[in-house]
């Protein structure tokens, strides 16, 4: 990719610092592990500006298109998928050479919630993430259809099985009298999802890349990391 002018030069400047910025910033990830009897979260994002409750200054669920290193570190190595956005991508690249080891494409839903089994009340605004071809995720695009709405109601999470077997059961139960519209909630797109381009993506994979399998442990691991599975 190529630049022209200043204005260029001062666009890739503040691009990088954003990166920088949102790498620096501690996010707080919505998990069910350890929470044997679940938890009750609320949606603070509609799935779409159509909602009932949709508010332009919250934004609406985002949903991305990633990778990461294969392997039992690959989790601590995840990326947007550069194939759209630069014509051109390392994770794809290899993808086409070893199919079947882990490189291929996952998509991603995150939203911010608010986690009222949370006993830290500067804690309770978190980032949830989960891959979209799943059941929890089929439950809750059916339920915002029929309702136009998915802030309206709290819902009880349960999570059943271990490691990459895992689900998650929604139950929508009654809103509490918690007031969280002044509540300020993670920029989505900075927060949630690492930006790599293209020409530094080789090293940023690779520096994670173990040729060992993962074990049982390791897998449970690199799902309580990050609910995206």
């Amino acid at each position: 990719m190529s630049i022209k002018g200043l204005a260029g030069l001062k666009q890739i400047k503040k691009e990088i610092a954003d990166r920088r910025e949102a790498m620096n910033q501690k996010v707080e990830w919505f998990t069910l592990k350890n929470k044997p009897e679940g938890a009750v979260v609320r949606f603070l994002q509609e799935f779409d500006e159509d909602g009932v409750n949709y508010d332009s200054t919250k934004g609406v669920v985002l949903v991305t298109v990633e990778h990461q290193a294969p392997g039992k570190e690959g989790w601590k190595a995840r990326a947007a998928c550069t194939k759209e956005s630069e014509d051109r991508c390392f994770a794809c690249e290899m993808n086409a050479k070893e199919p079947g080891k882990g490189w291929k494409q996952k998509h991603l839903m995150y939203i911010n919630v608010y986690d009222e089994s949370e006993p830290d009340k500067d804690k309770r605004v978190k980032v949830l993430s989960r891959n979209i071809n799943n059941s929890f995720v089929d439950f809750m695009v059916g339920w915002y259809e029929e309702t136009s709405s998915i802030t309206q109601n709290s819902f009880k999470l349960k999570q059943t099985g271990e490691g990459f077997n895992t689900s998650w059961t929604p139950t929508p139960t009654k809103l509490s009298d918690v007031d969280v519209n002044s509540l300020e909630l993670y920029d989505l797109e900075k927060v949630a999802v690492r930006h790599v381009p293209y020409d530094e993506q080789e090293a940023y994979y690779n520096r994670v890349l173990v040729d060992e399998p993962m074990t049982e442990a390791e897998k449970k691991e690199a799902t309580d990391a990050l609910d995206w599975a």
